[in-house]
């Protein structure tokens, strides 16, 4: 027989067995509302692949938005929803990031170094984080001297200040154009 508490818990959350991760069902849907998870030690992903909205994630301040407001600990990996996102992976360590539908922004304005962010290999560093993205057309990046490398989607490449290096693809010529201390690049 189950307690009260054990009843209570079973309406609040049920997990179901996948073969990456646990699915969070709700009230006979999937976790949508104000959620509090925990992905713990190791590499752990939080999807928002089913969010009826775009989302903004901040991994270094555990939050989400968008789809109800989240709290989200202990993940270095993120997928997107199908519509826009705007995902700001945590400035240390490794990470994957991927966009989904939508026109995604990954977020390093907040990174305490410089990024060298290459779209066309999916490739970031900074320091001594070493991640992948996918599926993202936009970047903010920090305020010192980045290098920003788009690819065929059309990027909007931000830079935040520093001496930034944007470069495109596909014959668009590289650019790099200041205003106040701001560098944009559009591809």
């Amino acid at each position: 027989m189950r307690t009260r508490l054990e009843r209570r818990r079973k309406r609040l959350a049920r997990f179901h067995r996948e073969r990456q991760g646990i699915k969070i069902r709700r009230h006979g849907r999937r976790g949508r509302g104000n959620n509090r998870l925990f992905g713990g030690g190791g590499t752990n992903t939080v999807s928002y692949a089913g969010a009826s909205a775009g989302v903004i994630v901040g991994l270094g301040a555990d939050t989400a938005t968008g789809d109800g407001t989240d709290t989200v600990t202990g993940f270095t990996n993120v997928i997107g929803s199908a519509l826009d996102d705007t995902v700001a992976p945590f400035p240390f360590g490794s990470f994957a990031l991927t966009g989904g539908g939508g026109v995604d922004t990954v977020d390093f304005s907040h990174f305490p170094a410089k990024v060298t962010v290459d779209f066309g290999t999916g490739s970031v560093t900074s320091g001594g984080t070493s991640a992948t993205v996918s599926g993202f057309e936009d970047v903010r990046d920090t305020p010192f001297a980045d290098a920003l490398t788009g690819d065929a989607s059309g990027n909007r490449l931000a830079g935040l200040g520093g001496n930034d290096n944007i470069n495109a693809v596909d014959g668009i010529p590289a650019t790099t154009r200041s205003t106040g201390g701001r560098h944009l690049g559009h591809l």
